[in-house]
């Protein structure tokens, strides 16, 4: 039994504080084939792993290359409740700026690697990667959905420098 990951993600300004107002999408747009659809308000709130591939290298069963390597909390980024544990959940924390997200070549051709079948105890899963060659290639676009852009138009929209996230297993 695999337990899913969920995404805790905050937009923030140039000075590290939080910007609230944000309408951020609740996943229902995105291919169901990557994961189930739920609002957190957050920006990429939803459970999605080919997103969550793209922006952090966590369950990348897809073998996508990552937007950026991990970089860990911002130095400004100040999400740490009384008991000094991060807000945005318990591992994989990084941030990304609008900026590169915005400058990405979403048209780019990826070959997404990851497939349902039989798992090594004989079970079906729907997180197995493929090898080289033998997945689907399509669009960065594609590949993400419409609720990843949604919520990247969002956050120009709102202001935001950064997305600043974490995750839970």
């Amino acid at each position: 039994c695999e337990m899913g990951t969920d995404i805790s993600s905050v937009a923030i300004d140039k000075n590290g504080k939080p910007i609230d107002g944000g309408k951020w999408s609740d996943g229902k747009s995105a291919d169901p084939k990557y994961g189930s659809s739920y609002s957190e308000g957050e920006p990429f709130g939803w459970r999605n792993y080919a997103v969550y591939g793209f922006i952090a290298d966590v369950r990348n069963y897809s073998q996508v290359t990552p937007i950026a390597s991990y970089r860990g909390l911002p130095d400004d980024f100040d999400g740490y409740d009384e008991f000094g544990y991060c807000t945005l959940g318990e591992h994989g924390h990084n941030w990304l700026s609008v900026s590169e997200l915005l400058a990405f070549d979403y048209d780019a051709i990826m070959e997404d690697r990851r497939y349902a079948g039989r798992n090594e105890y004989g079970g079906i899963s729907g997180n197995l990667t493929s090898d080289i060659g033998k997945g689907e290639f399509m669009t960065y676009r594609e590949f993400l959905g419409s609720s990843f852009f949604h919520d990247l138009a969002e956050l120009q929209r709102i202001g935001a420098d950064r997305v600043v996230f974490g995750f839970n297993t």
